[in-house]
């Protein structure tokens, strides 16, 4: 009665009485509703640009942040060189120094030869060992070492870097307009307008990240500028103040050379 049975008909499930075949999901329990309503569509759409927003800002801020980085550690290494160049002022001003002194011991030492050439000259030479004569050859070594105390305050006042170049700042009414064009950092911005309007606050937490970061950027730019501004005016100083010790050797290798060649003249 049985031996032709094959069991139920093996049809295709149809979808369930009242349920479009779009909407159907076999996977959703029994018994539960498997139909997606337009409202839910679009929330579904929503949360899913929602997260795509929260991804690109994190991907942004991340990008900042190394940013950031890359420019603290430019900071740090022109910062290390300019620290460098001051030193290099430091030796220059020593080395000036020393010039303008050789230069004053070979001015004075002339003054020497000629106290040396009158004690040579017969007593009676009265032109030569006058108390006017002797007393006008002190005079002039005095003179000598003042004007060259006057030239080492000079040239340690030429040697400040650091000060001329907080006279020059000063001098400088818009040095602050860049920033301000930029924006100062540290003001609060509002980003309400930007949020959504049902934030769990994760968005306003990823505008605020991103606004110090933007801050950071700046300021980091700001100091960047400056420092270079800075190295570039200790170079300019330093190359002034070498052709200006270039003029001082010059000067007082002529006036030793001069000195030795009357001692070699009289007393060879």
């Amino acid at each position: 009665m049985f031996d032709n049975y094959s069991g139920p008909s093996k049809q295709a499930a149809g979808p369930v009485p009242g349920q479009t075949d779009a909407s159907y999901d076999p996977s959703m329990p029994y018994g539960e509703s498997q139909v997606m309503t337009a409202e839910e569509r679009e929330q579904a759409e929503v949360d899913d640009l929602k997260a795509q927003i929260e991804a690109e800002q994190m991907a942004t801020n991340e990008v900042g942040r190394r940013n950031y980085a890359r420019m603290v550690e430019a900071n740090e290494r022109l910062r290390a060189m300019n620290t460098q160049l001051l030193e290099n002022s430091e030796t220059l001003n020593r080395a000036e120094a020393n010039t303008d002194r050789t230069k004053a011991q070979a001015d004075i030492s002339g003054v020497n030869i000629d106290d040396l050439n009158a004690a040579n000259t017969s007593m009676f030479n009265f032109a030569a060992n006058s108390k006017g004569r002797v007393a006008s050859r002190a005079q002039k070594k005095m003179n000598i070492q003042r004007q060259h105390e006057a030239e080492l305050e000079q040239a340690v006042e030429d040697g400040d870097v650091v000060r001329k170049w907080e006279a020059q700042l000063q001098k400088q009414p818009d040095a602050g307009k860049s920033q301000a064009l930029l924006g100062a950092p540290g003001k609060k911005k509002d980003f309400s307008k930007y949020e959504f309007e049902d934030d769990t606050g994760r968005q306003r937490e990823l505008n605020e990240e991103h606004d110090e970061i933007v801050d950071g950027l700046l300021d980091q730019s700001i100091q960047l500028r400056k420092q270079a501004e800075f190295q570039q005016f200790i170079l300019k100083d330093q190359n002034e103040q070498i052709s200006r010790m270039t003029n001082k050797v010059e000067t007082a290798g002529d006036v030793v050379t001069k000195q030795r060649i009357r001692l070699e003249t009289r007393y060879k």
